[in-house]
């Protein structure tokens, strides 16, 4: 037990020393011969007891006490409500019917009655509350003990186990919790669980599996590869993976459609082991019509298999005229210049025409670089092509007309040029500061460009993670790795400012500084890559071969630049409103970000305009969404594909509108794995202290039982207020009262 006060003690001391001599020099100093020695020593008494209680108030005195408490420890019950917990593998126990995992985990919860295992007959009566929850993709929710009517309805596409914990431990931070009991069947699908830092939270975990731990029968269709932009009339080769368990050697139909009619359709006969990437079927395609195609790739329901859930797949694709025609143009001879004519060249989609600019100093040639010719100088001529690629020129190596037509190729006519920077495109007579000012996605700065000769490893932004020019890989964790991992730039520029509506597609690793950056100009596109270096990609991790001959069809370096380049040809019309989304293919539950460019009758960018956005998915029930102004003439929006199919979006301003296509597929991730991961449950359990169990060998009784009692004592510090109350409140009055009272009868008043 212990005391504290308001106002220190030899405060105290003093104010009862002066008050109670005070008291007592008044009544002492009385000469009325009429009042007797006990009267006045009463009167002190009263007095001196008033203020004494008065002062007690004053300083307010607080007895301070340690009490043992024992609070209610909570008991977390976490429940995998994903879309894997559908599947149909999972015995009631005591019965030989199989049901859906999720309706043995509600049978068992039921029959077992969870929510009142800690009942009166049990040692944790009164010690532990269990805490439902239902977790699926990124999201927790609190259920009642009784688990609610659409407790059995899987709501998720992907299973992110750690998330769901760390979640709902902070939910309960800083409360006492007696462990996890976690149901599911083990479908980690989201990244790497960082066991260590479950351990960390020191929480035991029972985990609870549910389902077969065998791999069941199944056929899925892993992934389609395809380029997004194909040829009118051209044959385009379609590659499928195919993944099989169960049904070795066994034929089956797969067909490839466009809509509702059948392309193509052949016999396969399943191999008896499937590579880990899965089984290759190749299909070619041909488009008749210009615009947007789908295409599903199907096959039939074989008996026996797990889920019907992975057996189609769809991809879409923009079907254009003819071959794109590059122009690419370089002051000299560099590797940058070399590699990338010598990929396009072998590529059958584009057909390339280099130039090395009459008044570049003379540099050594092979014998593949040399035509010397002049830049067209007239807009027809500049037309015929799709793009133009820039090099490292000076300004003055273009005269002002040409440069003119290059501003009036993009913003007028919807075309695309790129920069590839260097040390004299980017320096102080190079296109910063020329009429080319107003396409590039930067602005001049006051000073020079610093150009850094230490070596740049890039990392995506959170743009350009979707965006279709960047996709090496159709695996998110695979691309994000290649881009890791990719040879390093030889060299980057700094200290330049871009523009409001210049998107940045990838930065410098550790100094977070633009790297690769696209502008949308009136009604073209510009992309500049302020590094030196790209053509370093081509190299394998061996040096095996030659410098030139290491480029391949399927190299890294390859596949980015004709990514970008078809990406960049998707010409715009003479329309002053343009929609565009950076990826034309998204899985149902993701994010789906719409960018809409609005311009005025002279085609420059539209501020605070009121743009209408019609989304018009497979089910037809359409809707709207506002956009948000990022930047001048620049709209985002957003929203989340809930459906599958086919969706037709519709941005209009005034008269004018635009309209693309994207298409939305199931997300099979959850039936990728569609057994029980016995290991990772255990794994869990075991490393948190805790126990695995399948759920169809345990009861909640005997559950309840390796839950240990949380008998470690719990205390409490407890402030009793010792001055406020009433009855000091009515004891000073009485005293003060009496005091007057008798001084009254005294004859003193």
């Amino acid at each position: 037990m212990q005391f504290k006060f308001y106002w220190p003690l030899w405060l105290l001391i003093i104010l009862l020393l002066f008050s109670a001599g005070g008291a007592v020099g008044t009544y002492l100093a009385l000469s009325t011969p009429r009042l007797p020695r006990i009267t006045k020593i009463g009167l002190i008494g009263l007095r001196v007891l008033a203020i004494l209680a008065l002062i007690f108030c004053l300083i307010q005195p607080v007895r301070i006490e340690q009490e043992n408490i024992n609070p209610v420890s909570n008991l977390l019950v976490l429940i995998d409500s994903t879309s894997s917990m559908s599947l149909v593998d999972a015995k009631i126990k005591n019965t030989s019917r199989l049901s859906s995992r999720l309706e043995v985990v509600e049978k068992w919860l039921f029959e077992n009655d969870l929510g009142h295992a800690f009942s009166a007959k049990s040692n944790l009566h009164g010690r532990i509350e269990p805490q439902f929850y239902q977790f699926w993709d990124d999201q927790i929710s609190k259920i009642a003990p009784d688990l609610g009517a659409n407790f059995s309805l899987p709501k998720g596409y992907e299973t992110d186990l750690q998330s769901s914990i760390n979640q709902v431990v902070l939910q309960w931070r800083g409360q006492p919790l007696a462990g996890i009991i976690l149901i599911s069947d083990g479908g980690h699908n989201v990244g790497t669980i960082d066991f260590e830092e479950i351990r960390k939270l020191q929480i035991p975990i029972y985990t609870l599996g549910v389902g077969n731990e065998n791999q069941p029968s199944d056929v899925q269709i892993k992934k389609i590869e395809v380029n997004p932009i194909v040829y009118v009339g051209q044959k385009t080769p379609l590659r499928v993976s195919v993944y099989q368990k169960g049904f070795d050697r066994q034929k089956t139909e797969i067909s490839l459609r466009n809509n509702s009619n059948i392309v193509y359709s052949k016999t396969i006969t399943f191999a008896d082991e499937t590579p880990l990437g899965g089984q290759i079927i190749d299909f070619e395609i041909e488009p008749k019509a210009e615009g947007s195609l789908t295409y599903t790739i199907q096959l039939p329901i074989l008996e026996g298999e797990a889920t019907a859930e992975n057996n189609q797949k769809s991809v879409t694709i923009r079907a254009v005229k003819s071959k794109l025609m590059v122009l690419l143009v370089d002051g000299y001879p560099r590797w940058e210049y070399t590699f990338l004519k010598r990929t396009l060249k072998k590529n059958v989609d584009t057909e390339v025409k280099g130039m090395i600019l009459k008044n570049s100093p003379p540099f050594p040639t092979n014998s593949d670089i040399k035509s010397i010719e002049a830049f067209p100088t007239k807009i027809e001529d500049l037309l015929k092509y799709d793009i133009v690629v820039l090099g490292d020129l000076s300004s003055n190596q273009l005269s002002i007309d040409q440069k003119r037509i290059l501003v009036d190729y993009v913003q007028q006519f919807g075309r695309s040029v790129v920069f590839l920077s260097g040390a004299v495109s980017l320096g102080n007579k190079g296109l910063l500061n020329s009429e080319l000012a107003d396409i590039l996605p930067i602005l001049a700065p006051k000073g020079s460009l610093l150009f850094s000769e230490t070596e740049v490893d890039l990392k995506l932004t959170t743009l350009g993670q979707q965006h279709s020019s960047m996709q090496l890989s159709p695996d998110f964790d695979q691309n994000q790795k290649i881009w890791h991992n990719l040879p390093a730039l030889s060299g980057w520029f700094r200290n330049f400012e871009l523009k409001s509506s210049a998107v940045v597609l990838a930065e410098h690793e550790s100094a977070s500084a633009p790297i690769l950056t696209y502008f949308q100009s009136g009604l073209g596109k510009s992309l500049l890559l302020s590094a030196e270096g790209s053509w370093r990609w081509a190299f394998e991790s061996t040096l095996q071969k030659s410098v030139v001959d290491q480029i391949t069809s399927s190299s890294h370096y390859t596949r980015f630049w004709l990514q970008t380049i078809r990406w960049l040809s998707a010409r715009a019309s003479n329309n002053p409103i343009h929609l565009t989304s950076a990826r034309m293919n998204y899985q149902i539950g993701q994010t789906v970000e719409l960018i809409v460019y609005a311009y005025d009758a002279n085609f420059m960018p539209m501020t605070q305009a009121e743009i209408k956005l019609d989304i018009i998915p497979s089910d037809n029930l359409s809707f709207q969404l506002p956009t948000d102004e990022i930047s001048e003439g620049v709209y985002r929006s957003t929203f989340t594909a809930s459906t599958t199919g086919r969706y037709i979006i519709q941005a209009s301003i005034s008269n004018s509108e635009d309209e693309i296509e994207i298409q939305v597929d199931s997300n099979t991730s959850e039936f990728e794995r569609p057994y029980l991961d016995k290991k990772l449950m255990s794994t869990l359990a075991s490393g948190t202290g805790g126990v695995y169990h399948q759920i169809d060998n345990i009861s909640a009784e005997k559950l309840t039982d390796l839950i240990p009692n949380p008998s470690k004592p719990v205390y409490q510090t407890v402030e009793h207020q010792l001055w406020d109350h009433p009855l000091i409140f009515l004891f000073v009055l009485i005293l003060l009262g009496g005091e007057w009272l008798w001084r009254k009868r005294c004859g003193l008043i």
